[in-house]
């Protein structure tokens, strides 16, 4: 070529070149979003077989063979001008790009409705895979060898592609993209390999069914829809499979299996179910021991005679049978209005019987006896077997009662009785008593005599405690009608009161003061200071009581004087002192008797002595009153006064020495004496007896005229010495 022509070549060049850069720069957007970028050369390992399917099922070989090969790089890598053989024929791509990371699948046959469904990038013709064993080469353009795989045999599994991985030759069975071929061929869509779920089957196992029941299941599948769910009955008679219906709701099939259109006779059966998915994949489930049970069991009544009369307790007995009886019911009807006044089940079969207690009740009654199996057969009601109408007769008047004893409020002592008067005509079963607060009934003791021939008596029962109850009375005949009363406000006092005296000491005289205190749980109702003459209970007489005073308290505690006793009132002498208290309820406690004795005896006159000598000074003498004897009751011997001493200790008038060691008496106990408290809340019952201050006159007459001895001589004394004194 000249110089001319080589210049204007490269110049032409470039400047071709250059139109076809700007071209390239324009466009290069457009490239970059829609093509990626190729690699410029290809090295071994680049691409591989990474799946062959050398030996399809139910499809041809020839149509049915593949093999994928997979991009490893980051780079798009065009194929054209490569070729694959299997080491007697040969296929050269066209323009075949297989993008990064990704596969693509050449196919012996590329259409996908012979194929198998596979996808194919490309295909090749003349080429075979060989089931007996072949190799497979992947050239580049430059027949450079970037893969090989050689397989043997037994590597082949009709039906399954082969995967390498790694040079490892495998065998797919997980997954299929057709229904009789195994593998995952790039770009294919696989078949569904979960079968469906199938659960809450019904009839459950072992259970018993009649007649036309509903079969249930719930079928699901997480991949394809359901298809259709069947039935299927094995057994004595083999029935299906019936079409079961969705019911649109939850994933539920239903089946309503009428056993005797079925000819189902009765027996024990298996259930099986089958659900079928989109993709033909199934799941079976059996339930066992299915009882078809269309036989009824039969009862008869066996006491009861149908048109015959009763009344009282009606004792009901029959009979039941059946292959599987599980319970009785028994129905008693009114046959007036037709409707069941009891409905009794039981399930022991074994012992078929009821006692009616038909009280209350009169006209004519239906008895009817059903007998029931497992699978809820019945008996068949039959007047005069298992079903009879009876005319019940009964006493309906309650009885009459009353309450005599206790009245409403009244309180009852520990040994107090209830009084009650009950009679009917057909006589009476039980009087009861009931206390508000406790549930429990207490019988009264049916216990007449001449006058009251329908009394009864009874005390109040251990386990009732002290308090305030409204007690109801409850009389019950023998057809069982009743009748009850109540009595509010009844007090139950069983506690006894208590009583402290103090001992007022044995040699008693003048105003005697009796003092005590006497509590109750509830309420002191009265106490009794009685002073007894003669022989100690239980020889007294009514005569010996010769001082009865009755005192009412109305309080639950009283302390202080009891009574004040005027021992002038009796003569002098031994007695006997007794103290009784008793609470409203009437419960009582006596005192302890004491004997006491009274000496009122008469004071003797004082005799004065005058004193001695003396004319003048401090010195003097002074007169000295005695008595000639000691009077009982004066303490220390009466009253001295020696020289001009006072009054001495002790010697206080009208002392009694005895009252010092006094004592406070309780039944069977001694205690320390208590004198606080007052009258309140006490009223004496009877009069007063009790002397004003001149009854004593023998107590303060004889130092009143000794005292005025004593100063008449006084005054003569003075009177003396003045005398003296002006004479002087």
């Amino acid at each position: 070529m000249s110089s001319w022509s080589t210049k204007a070549a490269h110049t032409l060049h470039q400047k071709l070149s250059s139109i076809v850069a700007v071209m390239l720069l324009v466009s290069a957007p457009f490239f970059v979003a829609v093509t990626p970028s190729v690699a410029s050369a290809a090295s071994s390992g680049d691409i591989t077989i990474s799946e062959f399917m050398a030996d399809s099922a139910t499809i041809a070989d020839a149509d049915g063979e593949w093999i994928e090969l997979h991009n490893n790089t980051g780079a798009a890598i065009d194929l054209s001008g490569w070729s694959i053989d299997d080491g007697g024929s040969a296929h050269t791509f066209g323009s075949l790009i297989i993008a990064p990371g990704t596969a693509a699948v050449i196919c012996r046959n590329s259409s996908t409705a012979s194929n198998g469904g596979v996808v194919c990038s490309d295909s090749w013709a003349g080429m075979s895979l060989s089931n007996s064993g072949d190799t497979i080469t992947v050239y580049d353009d430059l027949a450079n060898t970037i893969d090989t795989v050689t397989y043997t045999s037994g590597d082949v599994t009709t039906g399954h592609a082969n995967t390498v991985v790694s040079g490892t030759i495998g065998s797919e069975s997980s997954a299929r993209y057709h229904a009789d071929n195994f593998g995952t061929p790039y770009g294919t869509a696989l078949l569904d390999e979960t079968p469906p779920v199938i659960s809450n089957l019904r009839p459950a196992d072992g259970r018993h069914v009649r007649g036309i029941f509903e079969t249930r299941a719930w079928a699901s599948d997480p991949d394809s829809a359901i298809s259709d769910v069947s039935l299927s009955v094995t057994g004595p008679v083999n029935s299906g499979p019936h079409a079961m219906v969705f019911d649109g709701t939850q994933n539920r099939w239903e089946y309503p299996l009428d056993t005797n259109a079925l000819g189902l006779t009765d027996g024990v059966y298996d259930f099986t179910f089958t659900a079928t998915n989109g993709d033909g994949l199934q799941t079976t489930r059996t339930v066992n021991n299915i009882t078809i049970d269309n036989t009824r069991p039969t009862a008869t009544l066996t006491t009861l005679v149908h048109g015959s009369s009763t009344s009282g307790v009606v004792a009901i007995s029959g009979t039941a049978s059946d292959a599987h009886l599980v319970r009785w019911r028994l129905r008693i009807r009114d046959t007036s209005t037709n409707t069941n006044i009891l409905s009794y089940v039981s399930t022991d079969t074994s012992n078929i019987t009821y006692n009616w207690n038909s009280a209350g009740y009169n006209g004519n009654y239906a008895i009817i006896l059903t007998a029931y199996d497992t699978a809820g057969n019945s008996s068949t009601t039959v007047t005069g077997v298992n079903r009879a109408v009876i005319n019940v007769a009964n006493d309906v008047i309650a009885p009459t009662m009353q309450v005599v004893d206790p009245e409403p409020g009244e309180a009852l002592h520990r040994h107090e009785e209830v009084f009650i008067r009950a009679n009917d005509a057909s006589g009476i079963s039980s009087v009861e008593m009931q206390f508000s607060g406790n549930p429990a009934w207490f019988p009264v003791s049916f216990r007449p005599d001449t006058k009251y021939p329908d009394r009864y008596f009874q005390k109040i029962p251990d386990a009732i405690s002290d308090g305030v109850y409204d007690i109801t009375f409850r009389a019950t005949d023998t057809a069982g009608n009743q009748t009850t009363q109540t009595i509010p406000g009844v007090i139950v006092d069983k506690t006894n009161p208590v009583l402290n005296v103090t001992n007022p000491g044995t040699n008693l005289s003048g105003s005697v003061p009796i003092v005590g205190d006497i509590s109750d749980n509830m309420q002191i109702g009265h106490y009794r200071v009685q002073i007894m003459s003669g022989a100690l209970p239980p020889h007294f007489a009514k005569t010996d009581l010769i001082y009865n005073q009755l005192f009412t308290v109305n309080a639950t505690t009283f302390s202080g004087v009891l009574d004040t006793i005027d021992t002038t009132a009796f003569a002098d002498g031994t007695y006997h002192l007794r103290i009784v208290t008793m609470d409203e309820a009437g419960n009582n406690v006596d005192e302890r008797y004491v004997s006491i004795t009274i000496d009122n005896s008469t004071t003797p006159s004082p005799v004065i002595t005058p004193g001695s000598g003396g004319s003048t000074g401090s010195g003097d003498a002074q007169p000295t009153i005695t008595f000639a004897a000691a009077p009982a009751g004066l303490a220390g011997g009466g009253i001295g006064f020696v020289g001009g001493a006072n009054l001495g200790a002790g010697n206080v008038l009208g002392a009694n020495t005895d009252n010092a060691n006094a004592q406070t008496q309780t039944t069977g106990s001694t205690s320390s004496t208590s004198t606080t408290g007052g009258t309140a809340g006490r009223v004496k019952a009877t009069s007063d007896t009790k002397r004003s201050w001149v009854s004593y006159w023998y107590y303060w007459l004889p130092a009143l005229l000794a005292l005025i001895g004593l100063l008449l001589l006084l005054a003569k004394r003075r009177r003396d010495k003045d005398g003296q004194n002006t004479t002087a």
